[in-house]
């Protein structure tokens, strides 16, 4: 057992762990806390309910976030979370009309940009589609900006990318 670099105490071979204990604690080391093991997560708790519905959003697997997001009740603070996921979800489905409008092409970049899982490219798509067309496209690009805000919240330093992505976001809208 060493102290500052300079030994103090010692055994030779093996020890069972009782003794090592002793032998520890006769020098003033004391055992640490058994470290708690967190409990299992009820699958049907919101909060579970709200992680399972994001990543499968993530996934762009429309079904199973909506099955998940859908389930969890009115009263639960998850619920302003999955409300907002929810409604980017229809990205997803978006295909142009017969009658393209320039706003089309960065809802079809910013889909394909979450689908590869770049959240902050698809934002940018979605803010040049919401310069484009303020209108009903402008309302989907909206929404799918903050479907993507969502998945940047997860990420490391994700407050700040949102912080500024949600400023240039407020620009246009406003």
């Amino acid at each position: 057992l060493f102290v500052d670099g300079q030994p103090v105490d010692g055994f030779g071979g093996a020890l069972p762990e009782n003794e090592i204990k002793a032998f520890l604690q006769k020098n003033g080391v004391e055992p640490l806390a058994p470290v708690e093991e967190e409990p299992e997560t009820d699958p049907d708790s919101p909060t579970a309910r709200l992680g399972s519905g994001l990543a499968a959003a993530r996934r762009g697997d429309v079904a199973t976030a909506s099955e998940q997001l859908n389930g969890i009740p009115e009263e639960e603070p998850e619920t302003a979370r999955a409300k907002r996921l929810l409604d980017g979800l229809e990205i997803f489905s978006f295909e142009p009309s017969d009658e393209p409008h320039a706003a089309d092409d960065g809802l079809v970049a910013g889909k394909q940009a979450v689908l590869a899982g770049d959240f902050e490219a698809a934002v940018e798509s979605f803010l040049s589609s919401m310069a484009e067309g303020k209108e009903a496209r402008g309302a989907l690009a909206r929404r799918a900006s903050v479907l993507c805000f969502e998945f940047l919240l997860e990420e490391p330093n994700g407050e700040d990318v949102v912080s500024g992505l949600r400023r240039r976001m407020a620009t246009l809208l406003y």
